[in-house]
């Protein structure tokens, strides 16, 4: 897909930047980059994102197709704005990495945008480790493939080393 980064070859929607340039863009990458993309690229071929600046769009685009980006720490705010907007986890982590590393991870002053991304970032913290904690307090019950049924069901419904299950015919 990095081949395709930049390259308006078989591109079939426009992104629209803060810098008045639109950027020429493949509908499938942004797809399997982005759950939010892949919503907003079914209602529409054109996207606005004009409210990101360019600098920190383009992180994100390269970030979608080539599975890595380079991204300034004065843009790393921004760009974890946008990517906890798109739900990419991976480039929120990265940038938040980048962030701490820089020395640069303390609130920014309230009213500013990158305030605004600080705080989201918290909430998604926090929203993450209440789902571990969840998934961790949950009783998770092996499965196990019946082969007589052909379906997966609970390792309770078959009797000692068996493959096929209780509800078999």
């Amino acid at each position: 897909m990095a081949a395709f980064y930049r390259n308006p070859m078989f591109a079939d929607a426009t992104i629209a930047a803060s810098d008045g340039m639109g950027r020429m863009v493949h509908k499938v990458v942004l797809a399997a980059a982005s759950p939010q993309l892949k919503h907003m690229l079914c209602q529409s071929s054109a996207l606005d994102m004009r409210a990101f600046s360019a600098r920190a769009l383009d992180t994100v685009l390269e970030f979608a197709y080539k599975g890595w980006c380079n991204m300034a720490s004065k843009d790393a705010y921004e760009v974890m704005h946008l990517a906890l907007a798109l739900e990419m986890p991976v480039l929120v982590n990265r940038a938040e990495v980048l962030l701490k590393r820089t020395d640069r991870w303390r609130a920014p002053p309230p009213g500013c945008p990158a305030h605004q991304a600080f705080l989201a970032c918290q909430a998604f913290r926090a929203q993450q480790v209440v789902h571990m904690q969840r998934a961790l307090q949950a009783p998770q019950e092996l499965m196990r493939y019946c082969k007589k049924c052909r379906a997966v069901h609970p390792m309770s419904s078959f009797e000692g080393d068996s493959n096929v299950c209780g509800r078999a015919p």
